[in-house]
């Protein structure tokens, strides 16, 4: 029986690692894929989509960074009897983790003539217009996440929902007609605001 309470108080622990190992992976290789965009330039592989409408669901790993988050709920629980105030923090950490990373998650990209829109598990659509979109800003480490937004607003769009879909960037850049100014990508009226 010892064994087995072990195993229980380990395998949440070792789950979490896994998890956030996973999504340090997802990013890491994301960043070396996205690295033209981020640079200036278009992803050389990927012509961006242009004129026809084109929706994909996102890939299975947009799940990791919530099951990371009931990971470390459960390693929190299991923490609770020996040290009371880690299991407290990672319980209530990994509740907030597992929430945004559940609800929140990006679950469809859509791009077509008139704009983009991305859908998410439990919340409204973001509907960008290409005409309205002034921004695509790229993740200062591999860690965070490309900033798209515009006069209604923004959305940050992570590694692990780009995931396959990287040429997406170059669709961004070229139907909302975005130039790259050294740091991002920006709108004729950003570019406007900035220089005036």
């Amino acid at each position: 029986m010892p064994g087995v309470l072990t195993f229980l108080r380990v395998a949440p622990a070792i789950t979490f690692a896994s998890g956030v190992a996973g999504v340090v992976l997802v990013d890491l290789l994301s960043w070396r894929r996205t690295r033209p965009v981020r640079g200036g330039s278009f992803l050389a592989r990927h012509d961006p989509l242009t004129g026809a409408s084109h929706e994909e669901g996102t890939s299975r790993l947009t799940l990791l960074p919530g099951a990371t988050g009931v990971a470390a709920v459960a390693w929190g629980i299991s923490a609770l009897d020996r040290t009371p105030a880690l299991g407290a923090l990672l319980a209530a950490g990994g509740s907030l983790v597992a929430s945004s990373g559940l609800l929140a998650r990006v679950t469809a990209i859509r791009e077509d003539r008139s704009g983009l829109t991305i859908r998410f598990a439990a919340r409204r659509p973001f509907v960008l217009p290409w005409a309205e979109c002034r921004r695509l800003v790229p993740p200062r480490t591999p860690v965070g996440g490309w900033r798209v937004g515009g006069r209604s607003g923004s959305r940050t769009l992570m590694p692990s929902d780009l995931w396959g879909k990287e040429r997406l960037l170059a669709s961004i850049v070229a139907g909302a007609a975005l130039r790259f100014d050294g740091r991002r990508w920006t709108g004729a009226a950003s570019r406007d605001r900035l220089s005036g």
